[in-house]
């Protein structure tokens, strides 16, 4: 789907038709979502490719529209694997959940329901657009395993500032090029446009609007010191991620080869001060004699060797049994 087609969407001048066609549903009974329904609404919206006695399970679908049914709860998608395009909007649901085994997800519509905490969504890796217009969200959060997030719109929630949103948040996500927020608390910000566009450097439209060239440059003038402060701590949480990344992949080659003890004081205090079943040699003391040290140190240098060999052995041994 190209970019126009993907903004008009939700588009904010589709409202009214949606909101007319709601009506229509008004004070009918909620319903459950439930494999009948489902595999009814997936003839209708297929008869042209299903044929009416074809057995569903035949078939893998790769786009689902479940709007308008007065669903409270979102169920039975465990089975839609192949999905990539899902609607659910105007409905009744209240939480985000039951969508794990929708990991080929690309589009979702979750607009128009009476959602309060965005959650639910970390299995979603390959979603690139995702709608919560119109709900009751106060907070962007639960949204990091969206890495592939392209546009995104929030817009008629109850985001009340730029800082708690917070719009800061969203600088994670570097193929972010569409944000709409309409109808929040925090528009009614004086700073709001420039702020958002100067925080999120990758968006090409705010709103269904076009970022012009010179917006960005004035909003990226406006917020620069305090810009120059976030990219400082920004490198430094990388800095620190990218070390516990090498710690933890050092950590599992050890552990993998059965000799995560091995590199630190964790093996001489278990090897001297540990069960007794474990104890080889005794700890000298600060009065020991030369003699005694020599002991002390050639049990720990064989002791080591020891617990290295037999651990590459078990790990050699692992190996060849795969």
């Amino acid at each position: 789907t190209g970019r126009k087609d993907r903004i008009d969407n939700h588009h904010p001048t589709d409202v009214f038709r949606i909101m007319a066609a709601s009506l229509g549903s008004f004070g009918a009974e909620v319903q459950v979502m439930s494999d009948a329904l489902l595999q009814k609404l997936i003839r209708e919206q297929a008869a042209d490719e299903i044929p009416e006695d074809a057995d569903l399970d035949d078939y893998e679908i790769a786009s689902l529209r479940v709007d308008f049914q007065n669903i409270l709860r979102i169920d039975n998608l465990w089975t839609f694997t192949a999905l990539t395009r899902l609607q659910l909007d105007n409905n009744h649901i209240e939480t985000i959940e039951n969508l794990d085994c929708l990991v080929n997800l690309e589009w979702l519509d979750l607009s128009f329901n009476y959602i309060e905490q965005i959650q639910g969504l970390h299995c979603l890796v390959k979603l690139t657009d995702l709608s919560l217009h119109h709900n009751k969200i106060s907070k962007l959060e639960n949204l990091e395993a969206l890495t592939k997030l392209d546009c995104l719109s929030v817009g008629e929630n109850d985001l009340t500032s730029l800082e708690q949103a917070p719009i800061e948040y969203l600088r994670q996500f570097k193929n972010l090029r569409c944000v709409n927020l309409a109808g929040n608390p925090l528009c009614a910000d004086e700073r709001y446009e420039a702020y958002v566009i100067a925080y999120l450097p990758t968006l090409q439209y705010l709103d269904y609007r076009l970022i012009s060239p010179e917006s960005r440059q004035a909003a990226v003038i406006r917020y620069q010191d305090s810009l120059e402060l976030v990219q400082v701590k920004e490198a430094e949480f990388a800095e620190h991620q990218r070390k516990a990344k090498a710690q933890s992949d050092t950590d599992a080659r050890y552990a993998t080869a059965f000799a995560q003890d091995l590199r630190s004081a964790t093996f001489f205090n278990q090897l001297f001060v540990g069960f007794q079943s474990r104890i080889r040699c005794k700890k000298p003391t600060a009065s020991f004699y030369c003699e005694e040290a020599i002991q002390y140190f050639t049990a720990c240098e064989l002791a080591v060797i020891t617990a290295f060999k037999e651990g590459y052995n078990r790990h050699s041994l692992l190996q060849h049994m795969k």
